[in-house]
């Protein structure tokens, strides 16, 4: 009755339909990964912005939740999933400057001194 997902998927007529790339159920884990995390980071700013009615957040939390949802539309991972981590990695700078993260203690761990 109930079976493995990633061994019921491996079979001949699932990966691969009409020209697919063979690296699909991976490439979909990378993407709903990303999506995750830029669901926290989004959470965390309208939140923040809300409670503090700082607009620019509001809307900075809006245009990227847009701009990455319609990038999903385009349909070729291969030109939205980078995109989309590059919002990934621009929000959660701005996400842990929101919460008062002290990046210069993250260099300090990061780059010992001689």
């Amino acid at each position: 009755m109930f079976s493995n997902v990633l061994k019921s998927s491996a079979g001949p007529g699932v990966v691969g339909i009409n020209d697919e790339s063979t690296s699909f159920i991976l490439l979909s884990a990378f993407g709903t990964s990303l999506f995750v995390l830029l669901h926290v980071c989004w959470g965390m700013l309208f939140f923040d912005g809300v409670k503090r009615r700082d607009y620019i957040k509001l809307i900075v939390t809006l245009a990227s939740h847009m701009l990455a949802s319609c990038l999903t539309l385009v349909g070729i991972p291969a030109i939205y999933l980078p995109c989309c981590a590059g919002i990934l990695v621009l929000l959660g700078i701005y996400t842990l400057y929101t919460a008062s993260f002290d990046f210069k203690k993250l260099y300090l761990i990061l780059i010992p001194c001689k």
